[in-house]
């Protein structure tokens, strides 16, 4: 694959107990995508991405929330083409004042790029909160804010997309 990462439409973050990972999936122009993001790596991630959004988040409350859907994003007429699962072995960071662009890369030379700006920033990183609650994973690099924030998100939701 070429050092240009694939951009991708939408995400959709979900814990798998099986794989004992998050998933992570979305539409791109080359088809579906999966990838999968470990404790390990989300724990380096975390820190990065939470400094980042308390310097950037100028009121938390009133921030406009993007659409979070438990439907999956809509067939098409064509089959969708479904890209190889890979694994995160490492996630470049670029940030600007508006905007945080992620570059998940694999192993075998994938690279896919989320770019988010401040709302779906924090929108993400509470789903993120979200499957680490559901995991059990400790929650020692969440800040107490996230805690008290994470309410918007429906409990019962199995998979939440962000579009």
């Amino acid at each position: 694959m070429s050092d240009t990462a694939i951009i991708l439409k939408n995400i959709t973050s979900q814990y798998d107990e099986q794989e004992d990972r998050i998933r992570l999936s979305g539409n791109t122009d080359k088809g579906k995508i999966v990838f999968w993001l470990t404790w390990r790596l989300a724990q380096r991630l975390l820190p990065l991405l939470l400094q980042w959004l308390e310097q950037h988040s100028i009121i938390r409350q009133t921030v406009t929330r993007f659409n979070f859907s438990q439907q999956n994003v809509q067939a098409t007429d064509q089959p969708e083409q479904r890209l190889p699962d890979w694994l995160i072995s490492s996630v470049n960071i670029t940030t600007t004042k508006e905007q945080v662009r992620l570059i998940f890369k694999g192993t075998a030379g994938q690279s896919v790029c989320l770019i988010l700006e401040t709302a779906a920033l924090e929108e993400w990183l509470e789903i993120i909160h979200r499957c680490y609650r559901q995991a059990e994973w400790p929650l020692t690099a969440w800040p107490e804010w996230m805690a008290k924030g994470a309410g918007f998100i429906p409990a019962n939701a199995e998979d939440i997309v962000w579009q």
